[in-house]
């Protein structure tokens, strides 16, 4: 479902090699779907034209898809750096509650020198 060529509907230009992508809201990646979504969701009236009618979207998928994978990445590298910081939290919790326990032990256990 791609433009072998610029198509002009109304105002609107499409550019040549734009994909066809969305039909409605709905992600389209074959004829095959769009021809179910076509039968299941619109109907041909007496004029020639689909009731309701066919919103399509054209998209430029290369640039789509490098988009999508540079923002999962992204993401994925904000994601890292958040666990990295939690456990850098925890254990300075962790090393914390530690000291304060040895402290304790050590007030609790007084006095251990040795006088001679």
């Amino acid at each position: 479902l791609v433009l072998k060529s610029d198509l002009l509907i109304g105002e609107k230009l499409l550019d040549e090699g734009k994909q066809m992508g969305l039909i409605g809201k709905e992600v389209v990646d074959s004829l095959v779907q769009l021809e179910a979504h076509i039968k299941e969701h619109h109907v041909l009236n007496g004029q020639g034209r689909y009731e309701p009618a066919i919103d399509l979207s054209f998209l430029n998928m290369s640039n789509m898809k490098d988009s999508c994978k540079q923002l999962k990445e992204q993401m994925r590298k904000q994601d890292e750096e958040k666990r990295r910081k939690e456990q850098e939290e925890l254990q300075a919790q962790l090393d914390e509650e530690d000291l304060r326990e040895n402290q304790q032990l050590l007030q609790e256990a007084g006095d251990l020198s040795y006088k001679v």
